[in-house]
């Protein structure tokens, strides 16, 4: 019965997609091997699957099945599948990771977020690291009156 289940959606993917969907399965199958428990008769029951726990080739798939009107609901509804994965942060300069080595060396505080007002962490961060250096210099002054 599940032979035929199978080829009855087949038949539905034209011959790339059905490229396409193989290349998946087989990829579905590599992640989730079968096992059997220890004395290996009874399967071991996986974990329920979710529709985020399949690889984006294939969602993207299922979803170009669907009409409009379900694709803007699963937007609506999925921040994942609405806009996507979010892309990594830049990376870091050396002088950037330098400072940052430094101020947590020197124990200084550095904030989670880049403040309002400030360009870049690496502005933000020398500027911290001149603070704290002329703070701890005593200043002196010249002068008749001083």
């Amino acid at each position: 019965a599940a032979v035929s289940a199978v080829r009855a959606c087949a038949a539905g993917f034209g011959p790339d997609e059905a490229f396409t969907a193989r290349g998946l399965a087989d990829h579905l199958h590599a992640m989730f091997p079968r096992r059997r428990s220890s004395d290996g008769t009874i399967p071991v029951r996986m974990l329920p699957m979710g529709l985020l726990d399949l690889p984006l080739e294939l969602i993207s798939l299922v979803l170009a099945r669907c009409d409009a009107k379900t694709l803007c609901r699963v937007a609506a509804s999925c921040r994942l599948l609405g806009l996507g994965v979010p892309p990594p942060p830049p990376p870091r300069s050396p002088v950037e990771e330098a400072l940052r080595a430094r101020a947590e060396a020197g124990g200084w505080w550095i904030p989670a977020s880049l403040p309002e007002g400030e360009s870049s962490w690496l502005s933000m961060l020398a500027w911290v690291e001149t603070a704290v250096e002329r703070r701890g210099r005593a200043s002196t002054s010249a002068g008749a009156h001083h």
